[in-house]
């Protein structure tokens, strides 16, 4: 937002970004370690345009060690870095750090930790929310599915749209939401 817009601009659209009601709630409810990854991505983002690449990589890692899907958001950042940055070591190293870590996660660290304790060691948050393909599928195409990309795209009076490249890093995180079932 520095590059292009004026710092009016470039502020509303941080405050609309950092302040927005899921946000908000979560920094000013119970701590949950989620509620630091606005500030780290932000940060990440921040450093990783001024060079500070050591700062970088521990700000993507601490943001990877968030939630599993921040692994889907970076891994599609480091496409756009690569590909339209024209930082293609950084873009692919993001990439393949994220999708590392994803596979981890999911492959081997969940179902470590639910065996330690005592627990089905199938992925209940995955098997229950996205059940069969065909169920997947329907949800994507449905006009829920329409009504909440109008939504998460409103958020910022749609002003996402004018940069394409970066919206796209949203899109699959968004597509492994509204697959998800209720």
């Amino acid at each position: 937002a520095r590059r292009n817009p004026s710092n009016g601009i470039a502020l509303a659209l941080t405050a609309a970004f950092l302040f927005s009601r899921r946000a908000h709630g979560a920094a000013t409810s119970v701590f949950y370690i989620e509620s630091a990854e606005p500030l780290l991505i932000v940060a990440a983002l921040l450093a990783r345009e001024s060079r500070r690449m050591v700062l970088y990589w521990l700000l993507v890692v601490l943001a990877l060690g968030c939630k599993e899907d921040v692994a889907i958001y970076f891994a599609a950042f480091g496409i756009v870095i690569a590909v339209f940055e024209r930082d293609r070591r950084v873009g692919l190293a993001t990439t393949a750090l994220s999708i590392a870590w994803l596979a981890g996660a999911l492959g081997s660290a969940i179902p470590f930790w639910r065996g330690l304790y005592s627990l089905d060691s199938a992925n209940p948050f995955l098997e229950g929310r996205y059940g069969g393909l065909a169920d997947a599928a329907g949800r994507l195409v449905s006009w829920e599915a329409l009504s909440r990309i109008v939504t998460v795209l409103s958020a910022t009076g749609f002003a996402c749209l004018l940069a394409p490249a970066w919206t796209a890093i949203a899109v699959p995180g968004i597509l492994v939401n509204l697959a998800a079932a209720p």
